[in-house]
């Protein structure tokens, strides 16, 4: 499992986001280079998610393993639900490589 921490901003609905703020532990789609991989969103204080702002969270990857070399500090990567892109990030720290 790999994890990061990163800078999020989560779309609202007028973006194609969602309707309703996001609970610590939603489990989106990430997306980096193309690349589609489950992961699990933490905030920081384990509080709702507000749309349309920006939250400091800590991403858990099962199988980081699959997209390792693309996980750099100041990466860009996307979060997906099916299709829809919801939220976008920028990789501040990696914090657990195993």
């Amino acid at each position: 499992m790999k994890q990061i921490k990163a800078k999020l901003y989560i779309y609202g609905k007028n973006k194609g986001g969602e309707r309703h703020p996001w609970c610590s532990g939603i489990r989106p789609s990430f997306n980096i280079n193309e690349n589609l991989i489950m992961c699990k969103v933490d905030s920081k204080d384990k509080q709702n998610m507000s749309l349309n702002a920006y939250h400091n969270v800590i991403i858990e990857i099962p199988h980081g393993h699959l997209v390792e070399d693309y996980l750099k500090i100041n990466a860009k990567f996307k979060l997906n639900c099916g299709a829809r892109i919801i939220a976008e990030g920028i990789i501040s720290e990696v914090l657990k490589k195993s």
